[in-house]
């Protein structure tokens, strides 16, 4: 063994950050037992107990607790209970040559003169246990702790101790040792540390053979520093590598035995580090050196958003050099700045992050007996508290705090006691009952319990506060009240908040965009969804924050598994709010607080007017003001992964492996922007395979970083987080969750992003599982360690934001796998039947990462572009071969998939294989289950002065109901059903002041169809041009006209205007060839309907003579851009080249003069309009082509005031720039007209020949859809068929994977 006598030295201080003591362990005391320990006396080696705990690698070892020395003995290597002791200790001890030992005193001692040696093994949560775990966390922040039932726990403690052969009235010792074990049975240890502590030293020798202090583990043996002599030992009290005295630490599992120091500057870490955004918790700052606090003067300074708050705070009594601060209220979450001056706010050596959490995600601390009615003023209302929370406080004070959201603030109601005994209650808190308070500020509140001494507070959970109230307003009574205020605000805007899943599964999918609502969720035991509404199992809420800084919630029955509907008011699909649960940054300000917002201005009305009856007349008043959403329009998340030697599945489903070595780029959101990386490390095992696995994860956006990793000694996954509100690197440091709550996941709040340790439903069910949810974006990482391999598995959900490039690894998110091979090179993509080798060097090679763009945390002995790189390394390519593993093996392993084959014979290791194979499974299981979508009516929008109840619905004849604010009355009072072809009928009232006539309904279903668009001025054909409503209007409320003069034409050929046949509710204008004059025929001609009084609506459609050149090249005589596109206007060339003219809305354009081909740039509204190309001399003949430009005033894919709303029609359904509505072509129906169907006008009114369908019949449709062939069908006659890989309405959507699909619908 190599002897660390003098140069071992501590852990570089740069990644140290020292946790010693929390608040209920005094730093000058030893760890006390928890009531379970042993005392044992006399000094008979004979008698001293031995027993059996895992500490270093071989696993099982045995430890003997030495009443005869100050030593604890361990086995030797491979020994077995008492026969593994073979040698006995003699002094002067020897760490090189002697048995192996911890001795924290290493002398012979005696216990005859009333001293004794307690020892106690703790295997079980408890205070203590939680203080020395924090500690040894603390101490060693590269190590991170697993769950509890992992750690054992040994305190042995000499107390009182003489030296052997002593008198009664010799010197005694007292001083203690703690070994902590992170077990992972049946394999080695995690690790293990050893504490030692040292209370009095009064005697050093038996004389003349000095004590020894060190450790002898599996290879080394270590003598503490300066602790061989007289002098030495007896400073062991004062002794310190932590900065405490009498308190050193060390981990003596490993090669080294590593030990920790103090620092007079820089990082130091919280004690605890997080705590509610309440403020009142004691944090203490550990890790500066005694000499820096001497005479020090404490100011904390917490930087919270934009402004500082300093606090004055105070070095703890006695020798223990900790910093003591009082955390102030901060109406905000996540993690903040804390500077520590020790010289009253002049400067501020040292630095620490805290991470403030939002009452709502966190266990309250003041316990309310719910076996009591809170919601009235009968009692008793009593409390309860862990009287830990307040170390040495005799009595505390009781007060009553409650929310005002419109300034924000906490503000004391009332003190209800003070000098309250702290013995833990319960006591009772009802006389305040029947006092009144400011009307907002009296809503909700929470419990506040105070030392008045220290300050230090805790608080209870917030509560709406109907027990201190005046009881003489009924729920029914504030609901009313609550509903006429409400009546003044405008409505939830549900344009601007997603689309809820449409099933229960995709619901559990979809965890970036949703996440569970705590008090309603199939996955928490202690859940009760039985205030949700009759059948409602499951409810999850939007993550993300709208526009208007709303949330969104969605809930699902347990017969359908599909969102509920608020038919009749019998159901709850969930509701909107105003405020969203996690506020919106900066959050200081109305409407924007973290949870408490959200409960003050939507969760305590849904209490007060639903209960948990939904049907009440109070609830339904609730749900016109905070109606659900549907999922018109929602677009499933199928989920990409990477796994195994890495296996990677697209973001649009492509399948293959890359098993590079090295850091390499698995997705780029350069619009976020986001970058995840992956680091890619050789395994070795059994296998004959050269592989990888992905060791780390690396993520940036935009100025934060986040780095994920297994911890190679834990084998639990551990985060790290670089921050604005962090110095430098620091480790994500989880809060306690509900121990009586398996399910309960920890999480930690950055504005950026929230990190969740626990089990992911859908997933992972590891409680160890991490998932990261990006803020304002639909992204959601989750990651899962192997612990037997120390591998991760990475899976991410492809819900990233609509519209939005992507590239990396995991592909170009577009539904086309073709191009997701598209290297980092710029070089073009590699075709999808690639062979491995050519994927790898041609394409997974070429996103190896830039060093200076690396999103990873590395340590002092590490740097990018050089630690994890080789360039050199080549994986075997196919599957390997490994005469280890016979065929039948991998088939009961495997089953035939692929990438678990490759696993298993690459690396021998058949659970390798199995989490490979699980991973597969699972993305085939999400695949099968998400895809499903339901039959739902679009979104209605609220009206002006008035809300509607129901949104949308999922079942064919749903109501829908309106109703108007006070002073307001409907317009009509007809019913509006949800059909079977997914529309609403009739259309939407109006909110009008008595008398008050309502204003022009602007796009009613109106329809104008031309039926031989395309015809020659010498043709004996017909044209007909129908308009067709889908409701009644006025009588003779249909007419034809010409609106729009071309070629100097402003009538119409005389009016032959008739019904249509089988159809009651249109006109149709029917226009024989002309002799004189055919160029009536052509040009624009306007179907015009009366929808009241005074209202008239116009759609406008085409009728071009066929000729000889100057014809639309893309065959379309309207075209419907948004603002920023460019629109192309391109004929073909005239015959004999005869010079051409334009003009635009009769207007000359002489610049254009003499071309056939057009584009305007960047287009706006202005350039909306008719143009007219035409040959020099011929305009009046008005057998010119017309072509009109419609131009909305948003930008492609956007919609609504501000158009920052993502459209989602899709079949070249035309999006509202206003509403966000999709008006569908022919063919198409549906909320974003997703659904094929028939169109029954074709065959049943115009052509009367289904094998036909709807060729010859241009369909033009109101507002600025403009006009377009039936589906299947294109070119200017609307006769062309579609060619291979097109279909649909004009033929202007790609069939899926540019593949062959029906025509009309797309289907393959």
């Amino acid at each position: 063994m190599k002897s660390h006598r003098s140069n071992m030295r501590a852990m570089e201080k740069s990644a140290i950050v020292l946790l010693c003591f929390i608040a209920a362990v005094s730093a000058n005391n030893l760890f006390p037992f928890t009531g379970g320990e042993m005392c044992l006396s006399g000094d008979d080696p004979s008698s001293e107990p031995y027993f059996e705990i895992t500490l270093f690698e071989e696993g099982s070892t045995f430890i003997r607790v030495s009443t005869s020395s100050g030593v604890i003995l361990l086995t030797d290597s491979g020994g077995d209970g008492a026969a593994g002791f073979s040698q006995e200790l003699t002094f002067p001890l020897s760490f090189e040559s002697g048995p192996r030992m911890i001795a924290p005193f290493g002398a012979a001692i005696s216990t005859s003169s009333g001293g004794s040696v307690c020892y106690e093994r703790i295997q079980t949560a408890s205070d203590v246990s939680g203080a020395i775990s924090d500690f040894v966390d603390a101490s060693f922040p590269d190590y991170v702790k697993a769950v509890f039932s992992r750690r054992t726990i040994m305190i042995v403690t000499w107390r009182d101790v003489t030296f052997s052969g002593t008198t009664s009235a010799a010197p005694a010792n007292t001083f203690q040792a703690v070994i902590v074990s992170d077990i992972q049975l049946p394999s080695a240890p995690d690790a293990t540390f050893v504490i030692l502590k040292y209370l009095a030293i009064d005697w050093t020798s038996t004389t003349p053979l000095e004590a020894e202090v060190g450790f002898t583990n599996i290879a080394q043996f270590y003598n503490v520093e300066n602790t061989g002599t007289e002098a030495g030992l007896k400073n062991l009290d004062m002794m310190s590598n932590t900065g405490i005295p009498g308190c050193l630490i060390y981990r003596v599992d490993g090669e080294n035995i590593e030990g920790f120091e103090c620092r007079n500057e820089g990082i130091v870490a919280p004690v605890p580090s997080s705590g509610p955004m309440m403020g009142g918790t004691r944090v203490q700052f550990i890790g500066p050196c005694s000499g820096a606090l001497a005479g020090a003067s404490i100011v904390c300074s917490f930087m919270l958003e934009d402004d500082v708050t300093m606090v004055t705070g105070s070095v703890t009594a006695g020798s223990m050099p900790v910093v003591e601060c009082i955390t102030p209220t901060c109406l905000t979450s996540g993690p903040v700045n804390v500077g520590i001056s020790t010289n009253g706010g002049v400067d501020f050596p040292f630095i620490a992050t805290f991470n403030y959490q939002d009452p709502c995600r966190i266990t309250a601390q003041v316990r309310r007996d719910l076996n009591h009615d809170w919601s009235s003023c009968s009692g008793p209302h009593n409390i309860s508290w862990d009287t830990s929370a307040f170390p040495g406080a005799a009595t505390l004070d009781v007060d009553i705090f409650g929310y005002c959201d419109s300034v924000p603030e906490l503000a004391v109601l009332q003190t209800v006691h003070t000098g309250v005994v702290n013995d833990g209650g319960p006591i009772d808190v009802s006389s305040l009952c029947n006092i009144t308070y400011p009307t907002e500020c009296e809503q909700i509140g929470a419990i506040r319990l105070i030392d008045p001494t220290s300050s230090i507070a805790i608080w209870s959970d917030f509560l709406h506060m109907g027990w201190i109230v005046d009881g003489t307003v009924t729920a029914e009574e504030w609901c009313e009240w609550w509903a006429k205020n409400e009546a003044s605000r405008t409505p939830p805007d549900l344009q601007s908040r997603i689309p809820c899943p449409c099933t229960l599964q995709q619901a559990r999918t979809d965890r970036g965009r949703f996440t569970e609502t705590p008090d309603c969720n199939e996955n928490d035991v202690l859940a009760d969804c039985s205030c949700r509404g009759e059948g409602v199992v499951h409810c999850v809420r939007a993550t993300q924050s709208s526009s208007d800084c709303g949330g969104l919630e969605c809930c699902y029955d347990n017969t359908t598994q599909q969102l509920t509907s608020n038919a009749n008011g019998a159901c709850n699909g969930g509701f909107t709010s105003r405020a969203h649960y996690l506020g919106v940054f900066p959050y200081k300000q109305p409407g924007k607080v973290p949870c408490l917002s959200n409960y003050l201005i939507d969760e305590y009305p849904r209490r007060q007017c639903c209960g948990c009856d939904m049907t009440s007349a109070s609830c339904q008043l609730y749900k016109l003001h905070r109606p659900s959403q549907s999922c018109t329009g929602y677009q499933p998340v199928f989920p990409a992964a990477c796994g195994g030697d890495p296996h990677i599945q697209s973001l649009d489903g492509l399948q293959y492996t890359f098993n590079g070595k090295g850091e390499f780029t698995m997705l780029e959101i350069p619009d976020l922007p986001l970058t995840m990386q992956a680091r890619n490390k050789e395994f070795t095992g059994s296998g004959q395979g050269t592989g990888t696995y992905i060791g780390a994860v690396g993520i940036c956006f935009g100025t934060v970083k986040l780095h994920v990793e297994v911890n190679s000694l834990s084998s639990t996954i551990q985060a790290w987080v670089m921050h604005p509100n962090t110095v430098g690197w620091v480790m994500v440091s989880f809060p306690p969750t509900d121990p009586t709550d398996p399910t309960d996941p920890s999480e930690v709040d950055y504005t950026e992003f929230t990190i969740r340790r626990g089990p992911i439903a859908g997933y992972f069910s590891d409680p160890g599982s991490l998932e990261v949810d990006i803020t304002g974006t639909s992204a959601a990482l989750y990651f899962n360690g192997d612990v037997t391999t120390q591998k991760v598995i990475t899976i991410m959900s492809s819900g990233v934001p609509p519209g939005l490039a992507t590239r990396g690894l995991l592909g170009i998110w577009n539904g086309n796998t073709t191009d997701d091979l598209t290297p980092g090179n710029g070089m073009s993509a590699l075709p999808m039947t690639s062979d491995e080798t050519t994927i790898y060097n041609d394409f997974g090679v070429t996103w190896r990462i830039n060093p200076s763009s690396s999103c990873f945390y590395y340590r002092d002995n590490e740097s990018p572009g050089v630690t994890f790189e080789d360039n050199t390394f080549t994986p075997t390519f196919g599957l390997p071969t490994n005469n280890g593993v016979t065929a039948a093996q991998l088939a009961a392993v495997c089953d035939t998939l692929y990438q678990c084959e490759y696993d298993y014979l690459a690396t021998g290791d058949s659970s390798f294989a199995t989490n490979t194979k699980n991973i597969f499974a699972l993305l085939e299981q999400i695949a099968d289950g998400t895809g499903q979508m339901l039959d739902t009516c679009p979104l209605l929008p609220h009206p002006e002065n008035g809300v509607v109840g129901i949104y949308a619905s999922t079942n064919p004849s749903d109501t829908a109901s309106y109703a108007c604010f006070e002073g307001f009355v409907l317009s009509r009072d007809e019913p509006r059903v949800c059909r079977d072809d997914q529309t609403w009928s009739s259309v939407a009232p109006f909110c009008l002041l008595p008398g008050q006539s309502p204003p022009c309904d602007e796009k009613p279903p109106f329809t104008c169809i031309v039926r031989n668009p395309f015809v020659g001025p010498k043709e004996r054909t017909t044209i007909k041009v129908y308009a067709l409503a889908d409701r009644p209007f006025y009588p003779d409320d249909i007419c034809f006209a010409r609106t729009c003069i071309t070629g100097c034409v402003s009538t119409l050929p005389p009016l032959w205007i008739g019904d249509v046949n089988g159809y009651d509710k249109g006109k149709v204008f029917t226009m024989p060839p002309l002799e004189d004059r055919p160029g009536k025929r052509y040009g624009i001609i306007s179907c015009i309907a009366t929808t009241a009084p005074d209202c008239e609506v116009e759609v406008k459609a085409v009728v071009t003579a066929k000729r000889s050149g100057l014809i639309p090249v893309d065959g379309r005589v309207t075209k419907t851009a948004s603002t920023g596109d460019d629109v192309v206007l391109w004929v073909t060339p005239p015959p004999a080249r005869q010079r051409t003219r334009w003009r635009k809305n009769t207007y000359s354009k002489p610049k254009w003069d003499g071309r056939t081909k057009v584009t305007l740039c960047n287009v706006t509204e202005e350039d909306a309009g008719y143009y007219e190309i035409y040959q020099r001399g011929r305009y009046k003949r008005n057998q010119h082509t017309v072509i009109i430009v419609y131009v909305r005033g948003c930008p492609d894919g956007k919609y609504g005031v501000d158009c920052s709303n993502d459209c989602t029609c899709i079949n070249s359904g035309y999006c509202d720039e206003e509403t966000g509505a999709c008006t569908c072509p022919p063919g198409f129906t549906g909320g974003n007209c997703q659904y094929p169907v028939p169109v029954p006008v074709c065959t049943d009114t115009l052509n009367k020949r289904p094998s036909v369908g709807c060729s010859g019949i241009l369909f033009c449709l109101p507002g600025k859809c403009g006009c377009t062939c039936g589906p299947g069908y294109s070119g200017m006659d609307c006769e062309k068929k579609c060619s291979h890989g097109w279909y649909g309405a004009g033929c202007t959507q790609r069939c899926p994977n540019g593949e062959s699909c029906d025509p009309v619908t797309g289907e393959c």
